[in-house]
């Protein structure tokens, strides 16, 4: 079910920043996801101090280990003896644990981070990131927003108290009304957040989602 998104994103040649795999003394970590794997590339190299390489996997099916950084930039490129960047990392200024989510393009990878100990983000709360060509409606409980293309939402279900489920409805804008893709019940959790990718899958050309809790 999962494959390339034509998207768009233009190589950058970067400068070096700084890198450490370790817990560092600044306490930045960030975890890995890619969401489909752009030109078969499962694994990257991020500089580091003093010119240094380090390589780490890109799952589909889980966030990577925590890493720690020293910098809230830095650059990424396909493992290589020679280091050629295939973008820049910019983490948000606030904040000391992120995932970020790989999205592949006709070129490379687009990066979404994400602060993962936002007090705002709490058990529930759904991410919903829109991979698709179309805004897409997403209905979660009480919570309704309109996620547009590219971007990212983020919704907090309110399910009836003491339920220990909500409906999850996703749908498409068309000049006959909404087009569901989806409906479904979505158990609810005192302890989980959810990550969901809208995409538009590229061999039945239907609208689609998958999702990973954390």
């Amino acid at each position: 079910m999962i494959r390339f998104l034509t998207l768009s994103l233009c190589s950058l040649l970067l400068p070096i920043v700084a890198f450490a795999q370790d817990p560092n003394e600044n306490g930045i970590e960030v975890r890995l996801f890619a969401f489909a794997h752009f030109a078969k590339v499962d694994r990257i190299q991020i500089t580091g101090g003093g010119g240094t390489l380090s390589e780490h996997p890109l799952p589909l099916d889980r966030f990577s280990d925590p890493i720690g950084v020293t910098s809230r930039v830095f650059d990424y490129g396909v493992p290589a003896k020679e280091f050629v960047p295939m973008g820049r990392i910019v983490l948000p200024d606030v904040g000391k644990k992120f995932v970020i989510v790989f999205a592949p393009t006709s070129t490379g990878y687009r990066v979404f981070p994400v602060r993962t100990d936002d007090p705002d983000f709490k058990a529930d709360d759904t991410i919903i990131f829109n991979f698709s060509p179309m805004d897409v409606g997403v209905e979660l409980g009480s919570a309704k927003q309109v996620v547009r293309s590219m971007k990212i939402g983020k919704l907090r279900p309110a399910p009836a108290v003491g339920a220990r489920f909500f409906q999850a409805t996703f749908y498409q804008q068309s000049p006959d009304g909404p087009l569901i893709f989806n409906n479904t019940r979505w158990p609810s959790s005192d302890r989980l957040r959810v990550f969901a990718f809208v995409f538009k899958d590229p061999v039945t050309g239907n609208m689609t989602y998958r999702d990973m809790r954390d």
